[in-house]
């Protein structure tokens, strides 16, 4: 029996970080089934996974048959320090989007002002115009064939154009 420090890493990040981990020689004979403690089997099925030793003021030894190599070399060479390094594969790493790409595409939206609180008659004829462009501009439709097949200068909506329009509907609204 021996008690060993335990580390996993993959790619140069730690994702189970020092551990001490009891080993019986009887058990368990070869590093799979220890790295498969360490993890609480966490991982399966998993290929390519480095294994060194080391004493700690001396540097890491390579194990060369990696997790298939017998456990008894850490009793008679007396390590006491197991790392088990995870090899990138296309199967374990997850393709993430970047980032940049994320905050381009989103700036790309076409997206309305949020809708106000509805306090005055002024900020319910606003929601109403949003709520009205909302239905009208749904995902993936052509809104208005004019303004894209015509040949005028093509100007976006700003806030305070809206604000205008808004406030002048309020007017002619009111007006008898």
């Amino acid at each position: 029996m021996g008690f060993f420090v335990v580390c996993v890493l993959k790619e140069a990040k730690t994702i189970i970080s020092d551990k001490i981990v009891k080993v019986l020689l009887t058990d368990c004979c070869q590093f799979h089934n220890v790295f498969n403690i360490a993890t609480n089997n966490q991982f399966e099925n998993l290929g390519g996974i480095q294994v060194f030793l080391r004493k700690p003021p001396e540097k890491w030894v390579y194990v060369e048959e990696g997790l298939q190599s017998d456990i008894s070399m850490l009793f008679e060479l007396n390590f006491t320090h197991i790392k088990f390094i995870l090899e990138a594969t296309e199967t374990t790493v997850q393709k993430r989007p970047n980032a940049f790409d994320l905050i381009m595409n989103i700036s790309q939206r076409i997206c309305l002002p949020e809708q106000k609180k509805e306090d005055t008659r002024k900020d319910l004829l606003y929601n109403n115009i949003i709520k009205l462009f909302q239905n009208q501009y749904q995902k993936d439709q052509n809104y208005n064939l004019y303004y894209f097949t015509g040949k005028h200068a093509k100007y976006n909506l700003e806030h305070d154009k809206l604000e205008k329009l808004a406030s002048s509907l309020e007017l002619s609204a009111a007006q008898p």
